[in-house]
């Protein structure tokens, strides 16, 4: 237990937008996708990766040319078998990943790792029966913007009035991402705390509570520790 000598506040997000490819997991074991809606997990991430990436074609120049040639090379990749893909699917599923939805629009993220040979979805998160998973998409640009708007919300924005200092953790898969560009997430967390002391840490793996107040594990999220006025 720890008891600390000022007010606290988590902020606990990421800078993914959910898409409206979504369905039930019917099969899993452990942290493997076994079925969504009944059918193979392979064949329908296949699935609503196609989807949106034809609706992103549709809609000219809503993605850059790199993060363009990225999706599709995700795309190829999962026309092949589930032996050809195995773990490649590691490096190129960051901008493509599943979330769970929560209360208050709250969405935990799991990072696909590989395909395995039963043709399911091995995750960096646990899943559930019965979860109600959704494709998530994000770009190179949101990686790196979207922190900025960390306490814009109301709650979080009248406690940064006081704010000190703050932990800030950031996934390390998204700064394999964006390379040379992680410091201007930092410039960008920067502004989001008000200009205060922070210490930044790129985990795989981070933990934080949603809006219900339930303690969270997700992937390719950020999270921060807020410290707020002395407490007397």
């Amino acid at each position: 237990m720890l008891w600390t000598s000022v007010h606290t506040a988590t902020v606990f997000s990421s800078c993914y937008e959910p898409t409206k490819c979504c369905g039930i997991v019917t099969k899993k074991d452990h942290r493997e996708i076994l079925e969504i809606d009944s059918k193979p997990a392979l064949v329908v991430y296949r699935e609503w990766l196609s989807t949106l990436k034809a609706a992103e074609d549709a809609a000219a120049g809503s993605i850059s040319e790199a993060d363009q040639s990225h999706v599709q090379e995700l795309v190829s990749l999962m026309r092949g078998d589930a032996a050809s893909i195995g773990d490649k699917l590691f490096e190129l599923s960051t901008m493509r990943p599943l979330g769970s939805r929560g209360d208050d629009d709250f969405f935990q993220l799991m990072h696909p790792e590989a395909i395995t040979d039963r043709e399911g979805i091995r995750l960096f998160a646990d899943v559930e029966e019965g979860q109600e998973l959704t494709l998530m998409t994000t770009s190179s640009s949101d990686l790196v913007d979207l922190v900025e708007a960390a306490t814009d919300a109301p709650a979080v924005g009248k406690f940064c009035e006081t704010l000190q200092g703050a932990l800030a953790f950031y996934c390390a898969g998204c700064s394999l991402k964006i390379q040379d560009q992680i410091n201007d997430v930092a410039k960008n967390l920067s502004t989001s705390l008000r200009g205060q002391p922070f210490m930044g840490i790129l985990p795989y793996g981070e933990q934080g509570t949603d809006g219900a107040g339930s303690v969270r594990h997700g992937n390719l999220m950020y999270s921060l520790l807020l410290f707020g006025r002395t407490k007397h």
